[in-house]
């Protein structure tokens, strides 16, 4: 049975939120700014959410998520980003494809993210070359030939796997994951839109983290709160009263103390 949320924890919670960061989870990334960033509204063939926007090589970018929260996460390029205005694209997706990063024809070009929470994600790399459709560009993770996708071809008119882009996973390692990119045709360059990473696989949970997004925050502490349990009136195996950290059966001050342990820096 679930109790009134005590208003005092509500206020200390709201104030242990102040300063938080997450580490990375999920994010969309827009590399190069010369025809705009699209509206958090657009999805490509992901999740809509904030789009970050990455220009300068060389220099790890810090992240926000699809919510706009600011993540540990960061990604670094190699490559400078360009545009050209191809006349197929309007709107977002000619925000998204008619810039990006250029490559070096088939010399592999490297995107390192780091500080992101343990586990596989699911990639979607945008990787179409607007003005050049017989442009083909390979997309693959860690260097795995085994793990990696073809893109390219004329503006199919939506979005459209194997044309626009290619959807692979990855897994990190020790925080990171690098995603390559190169040109699969003699004389073409590979060229990369974006990407959206999306966390489908955690690992290494603390039991504080009830959202399981890889990190003990204020987003946890409202699900705890949610499920307080009003005296002599326990949890007793119910699915919905998520929270209990000590297991006794109640969620309540004990369990809070514990959560604001494991609390991420």
């Amino acid at each position: 049975m679930n109790g009134r949320l005590p208003t005092s924890l509500l206020a200390a919670a709201a104030t242990i939120a102040l300063g938080s960061t997450a580490l990375g989870q999920s994010f969309n990334i827009d590399f190069g700014d010369d025809l705009g960033t699209p509206d958090a509204s657009y999805g490509a063939a992901g999740a809509p959410g904030v789009w970050n926007t990455v220009v300068e090589p060389g220099v790890p970018h810090p992240l926000v998520g699809l919510d706009g929260r600011s993540l540990q996460a960061t990604v670094t390029t190699q490559n400078e980003a360009g545009g050209v205005d191809d006349e197929a694209t309007g709107g977002s997706d000619e925000q998204l494809f008619d810039d990006g990063l250029f490559g070096l024809g088939d010399v592999v070009s490297f995107v390192t993210f780091e500080n992101l929470a343990p586990g596989r994600y699911a990639i979607t790399a945008y990787a179409w070359t607007p003005i050049t459709p017989a442009a083909v560009t390979t997309v693959m993770v860690d260097d795995n030939v085994d793990n990696w996708g073809l893109v390219g071809g004329a503006w199919p008119g939506a979005l459209e796997e194997g044309i626009t882009h290619a959807t692979i996973t990855g897994e990190t390692v020790d925080g990171t994951l690098v995603v390559q990119f190169l040109g699969s045709i003699i004389a073409t360059e590979g060229f990369l839109n974006g990407i959206q990473l999306v966390r489908v696989d955690p690992v290494g949970f603390d039991p504080a983290d009830l959202d399981k997004d890889g990190f003990v925050g204020f987003a946890d502490l409202l699900i705890l709160l949610s499920n307080w349990t009003t005296p002599g009136h326990g949890c007793n195996g119910d699915l919905e009263c998520i929270g209990d950290l000590d297991g006794d059966t109640f969620i309540d001050f004990a369990d809070v103390l514990l959560l604001i342990g494991a609390w991420t820096p």
